[in-house]
């Protein structure tokens, strides 16, 4: 089951949930590849990520009504030379909430990305992470949060275990606290029968399990995911996503980039940018109001940033 549209897409076997759908709206779609996909993976074997019913829903700051803001953007901007990678963006994220940056290529989603996290200083505008000025106080804001790149950015020839010691001291946790932080990530993430194992050696879907688990040794505030799916099949996506939800519901604030756009679906509010610019910000379903009631968030997608495209040429050829 995933979310589509504001619904859930959902494959069944005959009667197969039958009493919890009693009440609710069903109704046949299309067939995709993905869905065969899916049930011969289900026929070998394979088992989705299944929903922990045992976090409660109101743990979840952003989804249960909280207006605790932990990331506040304001006509923030970035240029290089007379480039403008970032053009006077804002937007807030509060505790709890996933977040998600969505854009086309040079839309400036990693500028961004990387401003927020303290990578890169911004040329002009307010930026606070977790209550600090990311002008004045990066190192300390940078102590509150997590960050997992894109591509595989630990050390390869290192094992798993020995990658997880080396960050837990590189983030500051004493002896006791590191054993027990790594063995809490090492089972969270299914990574027991590999901790031996060198990371290099490890499939693209436990390097990213991985790249997570050193991410939350410290127990961040706030995790920064930048197309943390890419290159992954639709199981480890789907297991990945679940994840993330299960993070957020517990407090954790996530911003993640994705070019999926499916993916946004999972996201409590997103940003689309583009040519450095905010289109559009809102929850799923305002986007595609926005878009004139797209019937997906790839539609609504192609249909803002087209719209905008259109506007700027047209102010450019007069």
């Amino acid at each position: 089951a995933v979310p589509q549209a504001g619904q859930v897409r959902f494959i069944r076997a005959d009667g197969q949930g039958q009493a919890e759908l009693e009440d609710a709206p069903v109704a046949p779609v299309a067939e995709r590849l993905e869905d065969g996909f899916m049930v011969l993976l289900r026929k070998a074997g394979g088992e989705p990520p299944r929903y922990d019913k045992d976090v409660p829903a109101e743990s979840r700051g952003a989804a249960a009504g909280g207006d605790d803001t932990v990331i506040m953007v304001k006509d923030l901007s970035r240029k290089f030379g007379d480039f403008t990678a970032v053009a006077n963006t804002t937007f807030s994220v509060r505790r709890g909430e996933v977040f998600g940056l969505l854009g086309p290529n040079g839309a400036g989603k990693t500028t961004t990305f990387r401003m927020l996290c303290g990578l890169l200083p911004p040329t002009r505008g307010t930026l606070r992470v977790a209550g600090l000025d990311m002008r004045t106080a990066p190192g300390s804001a940078r102590r509150r949060i997590g960050y997992v790149a894109q591509k595989f950015a630990l050390y390869g020839n290192l094992s798993v275990g020995d990658n997880l010691r080396f960050f837990a001291g590189a983030y500051g946790l004493q002896r006791e606290d590191a054993k027990k932080r790594i063995d809490e990530v090492v089972d969270a993430f299914g990574l027991r029968s590999s901790f031996d194992a060198p990371a290099q050696q490890l499939p693209g879907g436990y390097r990213q399990r991985l790249s997570m688990a050193a991410a939350l040794l410290h127990r961040p505030e706030i995790l920064f995911l930048d197309e943390p799916t890419s290159g992954a099949d639709p199981l480890a996506r789907r297991d990945f996503w679940y994840r993330i939800t299960m993070l957020a519901r517990r407090g954790t604030t996530v911003v993640v980039t994705t070019h999926f756009m499916e993916e946004a679906e999972y996201c409590d509010r997103i940003v689309i940018q583009d040519a450095g610019a905010v289109l559009a910000i809102g929850t799923p379903r305002e986007v595609r109001e926005q878009a004139g009631g797209a019937a997906d968030m790839e539609r609504a997608f192609i249909a803002i940033v087209e719209q905008a495209r259109r506007a700027h040429a047209k102010e450019a050829a007069s």
